[in-house]
């Protein structure tokens, strides 16, 4: 579990895509890493990640969860400071990190700790929606920046955008803010973000068409099914009643 506020940026500095077939994969060959690094075993799509600050993971254990660019990743290899993560062909299918390339930068947050860390964001699972893609940008003056984010095709918008309401949250690459304006007509929505924000995520940096990883906030999908399930079981006990 995440809280949305990006600790940390991080440059990629490797993507390896691991031939090894499936059979053999299954036998987990170790990574080769450092005499002084600490890994597990080797993913099919792994990448090296540095941090901004070099003492980010300092404390970190193989096996932690870090949201990369809002994806919920497992650190298997502690380089000091470089760490690497695996990516599973169902993680490359249902968000952007398959375009990822190295020098690429990404949001980084390690998993909240809840009894001592103020939620200043809202809960984020780390489980991407769907890629979206940056439309437009432009300044609110004095210094604000509004970017403009659609969904890729009719299909997603239908299927994720009723969970995106003005002055909700959504995670946008492991950022969490807030919703400013929809527009249901185009399959659009704004995001607002002040001069600090600017400065400590990625997002004002994607190019015009750049795909972002979407997490929409979960709670909107909880009221939606038991909502549903309500009225079906209103349905079910109106039937069976005796008449």
């Amino acid at each position: 579990m995440f809280t949305g506020l990006v600790e940390s940026m991080g440059t990629v500095l490797a993507v390896v895509q691991n031939t090894t077939t499936a059979s053999s994969a299954e036998k987990a060959v170790p990574a080769t890493v450092p005499a002084e690094g600490k890994s597990l075993f080797e993913a099919q799509h792994v990448l090296t990640i540095r941090s901004d600050d070099p003492t980010y993971l300092r404390d970190a254990q193989l096996g932690d969860s870090i949201a990369c660019d809002g994806v919920c990743l497992t650190v298997t290899a502690l380089l000091t400071p470089p760490f690497t993560v695996g990516v599973a062909p169902e993680t490359l299918r249902k968000t952007h990190l398959g375009d990822v390339s190295a020098s690429d930068r990404l949001n980084l947050e390690r998993a909240a700790v809840l009894g001592t860390t103020r939620l200043g964001g809202h809960l984020v699972q780390g489980h991407v929606d769907v890629p979206i893609v940056v439309r437009d940008r432009k300044i609110d003056p004095p210094d604000a920046l509004l970017v403009t984010l659609a969904f890729q095709n009719p299909v997603d918008a239908a299927q994720y955008g009723r969970y995106v309401v003005p002055k909700g949250y959504v995670c946008l690459d492991g950022a969490s803010l807030t919703v400013v304006d929809v527009d249901p007509v185009h399959h659009t929505f704004r995001v607002m973000l002040v001069a600090y924000t600017q400065a400590k995520i990625t997002l004002p940096r994607k190019p015009i068409g750049g795909r972002v990883n979407l997490e929409v906030d979960q709670v909107g999908k909880y009221v939606e099914q038991c909502v549903g399930a309500g009225s079906v079981g209103r349905d079910v006990a109106q039937s069976a009643a005796p008449h």
